[in-house]
């Protein structure tokens, strides 16, 4: 039987595989394809998608600079990486700091009156086998080996 682990791999291998290999590739080359090492500093390839790149800024000013050189950029990408046919660019603000929320946490949607104790749920399971996995799973989860 084989792991939960290795056939999500492989279901991620099989699907994003491509995009994800693109992806890697044009963020090692980032500063090469802007071909402006000060621009490569300040803005990031967040994902690509459908076409389009989307690229985060750490300051507005940076947005008009790639915006200035934009058809430039999608230019040499294209060249690079055809296959893609990226024809957009989606730019946003990246936040530097995200406030803290001082909200308290939401009631458990489950009444304390209908909350059960996970040890009483396993004693309610009568196939010793899937008690067996279901603990070896929590120690899993739990980052126990």
């Amino acid at each position: 039987m084989e792991k939960a682990e290795e056939i999500i791999s492989l279901l991620f291998d099989k699907n994003i595989q491509k995009e994800s290999r693109s992806f890697v590739n044009i963020n090692n080359k980032w500063a090469e394809i802007l071909q402006d090492s000060r621009l490569a500093d300040h803005c990031r390839l967040e994902d690509i998608e459908n076409g389009a790149i989307k690229v985060s800024f750490d300051h507005p000013g940076w947005i008009q600079v790639f915006k200035m050189n934009q058809s430039r950029i999608l230019r040499r990408l294209n060249q690079k990486y055809a296959n893609l046919n990226i024809h957009s660019v989606s730019m946003f603000l990246k936040d530097q700091k995200i406030p803290e929320r001082k909200e308290s946490a939401p009631e458990s949607p489950v009444p304390k009156s209908e909350k059960k104790d996970y040890k009483a749920n396993m004693e309610s399971i009568k196939d010793d086998e899937l008690k067996l996995r279901l603990e070896n799973l929590k120690k899993k989860l739990q980052g126990d080996n």
